[in-house]
């Protein structure tokens, strides 16, 4: 599934979700409304500017815009040969999360890395796609449900995430944590399949 991207008129990302379903802007409104008469204010003007100086830097390249001929979309795009529109969705959501959180790659491939599962088919868990918070530890049960029913007793999915056995299991022991479901559906190997190797039965 492939995203469009439209070339926006001014020099601003898309809105991006958090963590937790809500929306940010890169606009700094009211910026036009501070008065640098105030030292209060002109201090205020600076954290504004500050925050609003967004960037990704590759490879000692700075983009401070996301989309357009000198954004970072669209040199992820050239890089790889693709039009920005066929940029994966899960890839343009995670470098706007990478450009609003001021992000450092080494390579394209270091970038990639972060989103598909690595050499040992594990699933890697990059800040923009799991709720750090919900992270826990459980006593496998043997059953999925079982397992998620425990996890949320804890911490509450409201939806559009799923609770991962993260690999790296100890005796019937793991950590479980919510994951963009959309994530969480590339093919992976967890503790759930660890379990299984070492109980030789299949979990339920």
């Amino acid at each position: 599934m492939y995203t469009q991207v439209e070339k926006p008129k001014e020099n601003k990302s898309r809105a991006v979700a958090n963590s937790v379903g809500q929306k940010k802007s890169n606009g700094m409104q009211g910026f036009g409304l501070v008065d640098n008469r105030k030292k209060s204010n002109v201090h205020s003007l600076l954290q504004m500017q500050k925050c609003a100086q967004l960037t990704i830097d590759m490879r000692g390249h700075r983009y401070d815009s996301l989309w357009g001929e000198n954004g970072f979309g669209d040199a992820y795009a050239r890089h790889f040969r693709i039009p920005a529109w066929e940029i994966p969705d899960l890839v343009a959501e995670f470098i706007e999360y990478a450009f609003n959180n001021n992000y450092t790659f080494q390579s394209y491939n270091d970038l990639v890395n972060q989103i598909l599962v690595d050499n040992n088919n594990f699933l890697p868990l990059p800040n923009a796609f799991i709720i750090p918070a919900s992270r826990r530890y459980i006593n496998m049960t043997g059953s999925r449900g079982q397992d998620r029913q425990l996890c949320d007793n804890y911490f509450q999915n409201l939806g559009g995430y799923t609770w991962h056995h993260i690999e790296g299991i100890n005796g019937n022991n793991c950590y479980m944590i919510l994951v963009d479901t959309r994530h969480h559906r590339q093919r992976h190997t967890g503790a759930v399949k660890q379990w299984e190797i070492i109980n030789g039965r299949r979990y339920l």
